[in-house]
C-alpha cells in the first residue's frame, strides 16, 4: 500500500485516540474528585484505575501523532 496513505491514516487515528483518551481521563477525574461522596468505594477505585489507563492511552496517542507528523514532514508540536 501507499506509505503516505498509511501515515495519514495513522495521524487521523492517533488524533482520535489522543482527544478521546484526554476526554475520558478528564471525565473520570471530574467524576472521582467531584462526586466522591456519591460513589461507592468500588466505583472510586474503578475511576482511579480508568484515570491511570486512559492517561497512558493519551500518551500513546500523542507519541503516535508525533511519529506520523515527523514522517509526513509536518511541524511536530
Amino acid at each position: 500500500m501507499n506509505e503516505q496513505f498509511d501515515l495519514e491514516k495513522m495521524l487521523k487515528i492517533s488524533n482520535v485516540v489522543f482527544w478521546s483518551a484526554l476526554g475520558v481521563t478528564l471525565l473520570s477525574l471530574f467524576a472521582v474528585y467531584g462526586f466522591y461522596e456519591y460513589l461507592s468505594i468500588g466505583q472510586q477505585v474503578a475511576l482511579h484505575i480508568a484515570t491511570i489507563i486512559f492517561a497512558a492511552v493519551f500518551k500513546l496517542g500523542y507519541v503516535l501523532r508525533l511519529v506520523a507528523q515527523k514522517e509526513l514532514g509536518l511541524a511536530v508540536r
